[in-house]
Formats: C-alpha cells, sequence, structure tokens
C-alpha cells in the first residue's frame, strides 16, 4: 500500500490581525472532516482491493534456471538450484518492460539478461552442493562435500550421495536483491523499491542471518488480498512456495521449496480460486539447454485452517529446488499428492507517475475546498 503524505500551503500570516482577517466557513469544514476519510480512503485503495488481478504476461522475462547461459558456480554449478534469482529476474524484466510500454523512465540501468541472473545470484549466495554422506549403522558419522574423503570411507564403507543440495536462503533473497540494486551494484536501480511477507511457518532453516535496513517486509502470512493489491499496482510479485503433503492427521510434512513469479490470482468468497504463476524450472525438463525457457504454471488455492495459501491441482509438474533445506530430496518432481504453501512474498516497485498524479489531483481538490478563503478588507 502506499502512503500519500498530503502537507499544506504555507498559511503566510504574520500578525495575529491578519489570522482574524480570514473567514472560516464551519459548515464546509464540517463536510470535509466527515469526506476526508473516505477521500483518503480512496487514495490508499485506488489499485483495488479485489482478491482477483492479473498482469500482462507477455512482459515478464521468460529467463530459465535450466539455461546454459546460467553458469554461476559457488560449489557446483548452481542453475538447478538458482530460482529464487532467475525468478527475480523475470520479475524485474517485467517492471522494466512495463515502464517503456507506458513511456515511463526505464527503473533499471539496463533491460535484464542471463548476465544479470548470474550477478543476482552472486549477490544473493545461491549455492549448490553434493553431500557425501558416511553412516556408522543407521548414525550419520560424518559428511565431505563435493568430492569423497578417502578417509572416512576406510572407517564407514562406500557413502550416500545426496546431489543438488542448495539454494537461496530467504533473508540472502532479499538482502542480495537489495545490494544487486544499490549504489556500486550490479544493476543499480535508486528508483525500485523491495518490500514484502515472511511467514512465520517458514522453516528456520531457509532464513540465515538477518535483513539489511531499508526494506519493508513484514512478518505477516502472505494473503490473497496482499498479492491482488501488488498486482494491481503493477508490482513484480516473487512468491516462495514450500512443497509438502499432510499426513494422515492432516500435519503439514515438509518436502522442500521453489520460487515463482506470481502472473494472477483469483480467490473467491469461498476462500477457494486459481493462481497463475511463471515457472523459472521451465521447458527444460531437468536438462540444461541453450533454449530453455520459463513456463506457466496454473493451480488451485484455498485457504487452510491457519490462514495460509495452500495450492495444488497443477497444470504442469514443477520442480522441487530445495531452497537451503539439505534435509529434501534432489531437484526433481514433487511427487504425487503434493501441494504448496505460499510461505513468503519478496515485491520490488516502482512508483508509476499517473497514480502518483491523480492522487495529488485529489489531495490538490480537498485543500482548496476544504483551506479557508482570504477576503479583501473593504476600502470605505
Amino acid at each position: 500500500m502506499k502512503t500519500i503524505v498530503i502537507q499544506s500551503r504555507n498559511a503566510r500570516q504574520s500578525s495575529p490581525t491578519s489570522f482574524r482577517s480570514q473567514i472560516f466557513q464551519p459548515a464546509r469544514l464540517r463536510i470535509l472532516r466527515r469526506c476526508a476519510p473516505a477521500f483518503l480512503g480512496l487514495l490508499s485503495t485506488i489499485h483495488g482491493n479485489a482478491q482477483s488481478a492479473s498482469e500482462d504476461s507477455t512482459l515478464f522475462g521468460m529467463f530459465s534456471q535450466l539455461n546454459s547461459a546460467v553458469t554461476y558456480a559457488n560449489g557446483l554449478a548452481v542453475n538447478v538450484n538458482a530460482c529464487v534469482p532467475t525468478a527475480t529476474v523475470d520479475g524485474l524484466s517485467y517492471l522494466y518492460n512495463y515502464a517503456v510500454s507506458e513511456n515511463q523512465s526505464a527503473p533499471l540501468s539496463y533491460a535484464p539478461t542471463y548476465t544479470s541472473v548470474n550477478n543476482l545470484a552472486i549477490s544473493m549466495g545461491t549455492f549448490n552442493n553434493n553431500l557425501y554422506q558416511y553412516y556408522n549403522g543407521a548414525t550419520l558419522a560424518a559428511t565431505s562435500v563435493n568430492a569423497p574423503n578417502a578417509n572416512y570411507q576406510a572407517l564407514y564403507g562406500n557413502p550416500v550421495i545426496q546431489q543438488n543440495v542448495g539454494g537461496t536462503y530467504t533473508y540472502a533473497m532479499f538482502n542480495g536483491l537489495q545490494s544487486y540494486l544499490g549504489a556500486g551494484g550490479a544493476n543499480p536501480a535508486p528508483g525500485v523499491s523491495i518490500s514484502g511477507e515472511i511467514g512465520g511457518a517458514t522453516p528456520n532453516g531457509w532464513l540465515s542471518g538477518n535483513l539489511n535496513p531499508g526494506m519493508n517486509v513484514a512478518n505477516a502470512i502472505p494473503t490473497a488480498q496482499y498479492l491482488a493489491n501488488n498486482l494491481n499496482a503493477h508490482n513484480a510479485v516473487e512468491l516462495t512456495l514450500e512443497w509438502g503433503t499432510f499426513n494422515n492427521v492432516g500435519t503439514w510434512q515438509s518436502k522442500g521449496g521453489h520460487e515463482v513469479l506470481l502472473w494472477s490470482v483469483n480467490l473467491g468468497n469461498n476462500n477457494t480460486g486459481t493462481i497463475q504463476m511463471l515457472d523459472p524450472w521451465g521447458t527444460g525438463n531437468g536438462a540444461t539447454s541453450a533454449t530453455a525457457t520459463a513456463n506457466g504454471l496454473t493451480a488451485d488455492i484455498f485457504v487452510g485452517a491457519d490462514g495460509y495459501l495452500y495450492g495444488n491441482n497443477f497444470t504442469d509438474t514443477p520442480a522441487d529446488e530445495n531452497p537451503s533445506d539439505p534435509t529434501a530430496g534432489a531437484p526433481g518432481a514433487p511427487g504425487a499428492g503434493i501441494y504448496f504453501r505460499i510461505d513468503d512474498v519478496m515485491v520490488e516497485a516502482v512508483p508509476e507517475p499517473g497514480v502518483l498524479g491523480l492522487y495529488g489531483a485529489i489531495a490538490g481538490l480537498i485543500l482548496a475546498w476544504g483551506l479557508p478563503k482570504r477576503t479583501q478588507r473593504r476600502i470605505s
């Protein structure tokens, strides 16, 4: 929600005599007091409060994390776990393309490319590792990273290899984007603000560290209303999906996660609806390709008893990217009966000149109508 500050004009009153020379109109001021809340409410809800909204997907970036142009390695090549920087660059591309389509100044120094994905992955600390795990009976005794360890193998035998464990930590996602867009970053964009919501159910192992100051990030459960408001404001909206299942007593069982770009949301009065997202896993089917692009993903959504948005019944099988989740399996199809929960939302926004102008016009009308009028002294 955009906060509008209305600054009153200087009265330029130099003495009690000139103050008394103004004529106040009590009836007009009484009406203004009654109507001002409605006007101010209009200012804060001008984009609409419907739980249904969508953006022009033709303006999205179509970058895929599985494109061979994603070359950054941190441990191993990160592309299979690069859903966060890739989805974010798809969103930044939307901001850039939308501004150009509206004949506004471009909010970024240059249009994002796959170089942007690599640079943002560096800023966010995206990583990928193979874990060689050595067991003493049923107990994990030792782990080596990205290569077997001969000493461990002599003691415990052959390791169990867990491949492609990694991703992007939640706080590093926000902090890295701030660094990328900030002064001295790879694509400085001082006009782009960063905000979002982090739900309390987000696994603690996904957070890591602390959030930097300078971003409006709340500890809150993301709602359909929040998503719709940001789409209506033409913001870029990325979602952290936590895959999981419900056991036979209805308890949530976490199965890893994935990052997508929000396209549309539609939640009805019965707390069910649909959602459309741009999936950076895309068309590669798990294989790196020079032609891989992002792909659309549609699902049914509903509000759970805990207030979170859940989804299932996908039109396409999404991937399990395991962001910062070393206990989950390798990336791949999450399996039958899988749900997602929207744990976190990251939003990039650019003030819209047209909307700011409308706010100013409404504020001006309020001030012009409500401020007392000066009268000229009669000269007799």
